[in-house]
């Protein structure tokens, strides 16, 4: 229809013209001149009030160069085509709370003018809350003037806000973006909420400003996150906020330092993935992103958080520009291996632990009887022989024991195992394989208490 025949059809109320549109939508498939007839055009007018609450668009909607003066509710509208809106100017209270987008719908140099765009749960004049965009949502350099709200909307192809401008308080909370988002170079001047909002494909960030409070609170990013070159100039948090993929804040300025407490920062891996990660090739452009985020981590004194990035920057040099033939190669898979890049406790003591009970089987295995460990005997004096190989074995796990007179026991320790050459002197035998194993169990003992008290170091920020 042409817009003489558009303005007269929607002067006759909403029942008639969701008459004629559910006939358009019977006879899609019938007409061929059914494009032409089912769409309304309504370009360059002017709405002193605009009512299209639950009103159906069976065809295109053309709203090009529309100004809206005052009252405009679009709220539970269905729009089953394409939808235009370039260029129109909204001047007063408006709502698109509800609608349904399932063609194309463009905002692209759309002016929004004192418009409070509020959710569920907050007061306002223009509503998209849980607004659901099937095709490509386009805002690319669109200006909203006041308090923008698109809490719990579902956009479900490519969304573009690239180059926008957010005048007021902005809510995306608990939105959903399922394809491609793009916020490039856009500017949010209010309060900023994108929390437990859910982008799982590519979400682009990069370039844009962030002159107020900023929260992607518990935000799941599925895919890639590039924010790139942003400027936060308030507060800004992502407290718990989860990345599938290493998200990219390189020349990120903050103000004032982001939250990242509590971030998760990559997929969970099962226990394969996790043995595959010690020798995969890692990738030297994560390691610029986890280098930006341990910057950031530093600059908010998170400490805990300083040491995972830090810990993802290793991985991403591993076999790139640690080859396998380096040494720093193993002696990062080392330190992974024994002190998750010195930010575990538990791991070293539970090596050290470990290699005391190894070693004491090793002490036990060269006493001269037959039999089960149980059945042995002592050599000389009156101990067991597993509990002298364990007393050997502790010895040499905390050699600073001996200072406490348990070094007194070390002559009575070999000569239950192996016996003595003479005990006048009292020389108890010590087997060549037992004294080289002893200096390889001080040293391995040795590494492993200074992996647990650089992890008490880095746990309390010791000094």
């Amino acid at each position: 229809m042409n817009k003489e025949e558009s303005l007269r059809l929607y002067a006759q109320g909403k029942e008639n013209w969701n008459l004629w549109a559910k006939r358009m939508l019977a006879r899609r498939e019938d007409s061929a001149v059914w494009k032409d007839e089912a769409g309304v055009d309504f370009t360059a007018h002017v709405f002193e009030e605009a009512d299209f609450s639950e009103f159906i668009f069976p065809g295109e909607a053309l709203f090009e160069d529309t100004t809206f003066n005052d009252y405009t509710n679009f709220q539970e509208a269905i729009f089953a085509e394409n939808a235009s809106f370039l260029s129109a100017i909204f001047k007063g209270y408006t709502e698109f709370g509800r609608t349904s987008f399932k063609g194309h719908v463009l905002f692209k140099k759309t002016v929004f003018e004192d418009v409070v765009l509020v959710g569920a749960t907050f007061e306002g004049s223009s509503f998209f809350d849980r607004a659901n965009f099937k095709s490509l949502a386009g805002f690319r350099r669109t200006t909203f003037k006041g308090r923008t709200v698109f809490a719990e909307a579902t956009f479900k192809d490519r969304t573009v806000f690239a180059e926008a401008t957010f005048n007021g308080h902005t809510m995306f909370a608990e939105a959903t973006f399922k394809v491609l988002t793009e916020f490039s170079e856009t500017i949010f001047k209010g309060r900023t909420v994108f929390a437990e909002t859910i982008f799982a494909a590519n979400a682009k960030f990069d370039r844009s400003l962030f002159e107020s409070y900023t929260s992607f609170e518990k935000a799941i990013f599925h895919a890639g996150a590039d924010f790139k070159a942003v400027q936060g100039n308030s507060e800004f948090t992502m407290a718990e906020a989860a990345f599938m993929e290493v998200p990219d804040f390189q020349q990120a300025t903050f103000v004032q330092a982001p939250r990242l407490d509590n971030v998760k920062v990559g997929p969970q891996l099962s226990r394969w993935d996790k043995l595959k990660a010690f020798f995969t090739k890692g990738d030297l452009e994560k390691g610029g992103r986890w280098r930006a985020l341990k910057r950031l981590a530093t600059q908010g004194h998170d400490h805990a958080s300083e040491q995972r990035f830090f810990r993802g920057e290793l991985l991403a040099r591993r076999g790139v520009t640690d080859r396998y033939w380096h040494a720093s190669f193993w002696l990062g898979v080392f330190y992974q291996l024994f002190s998750d890049f010195g930010r575990s406790l538990i791991r070293p003591l539970l090596w050290w632990a470990a290699g005391m009970l190894v070693f004491a089987g090793i002490y036990l295995s060269h006493h001269p009887g037959s039999g089960g460990w149980w059945l042995l005997e002592c050599i000389a004096g009156s101990s067991t022989p597993w509990v002298s190989a364990l007393g050997l074995s502790v010895h040499k796990s905390l050699p600073a024991v001996s200072g406490f007179g348990f070094g007194d026991k070390l002559p009575q320790f070999h000569a239950c195992l192996y016996g003595v050459e003479s005990e006048n002197p009292f020389r108890p035998i010590i087997p060549d394989g037992v004294a080289f194993l002893g200096v390889l169990q001080v040293l391995f003992s040795a590494v492993m208490i200074f992996l647990f008290l650089l992890a008490v170091r880095n746990h309390f920020r010791i000094r």
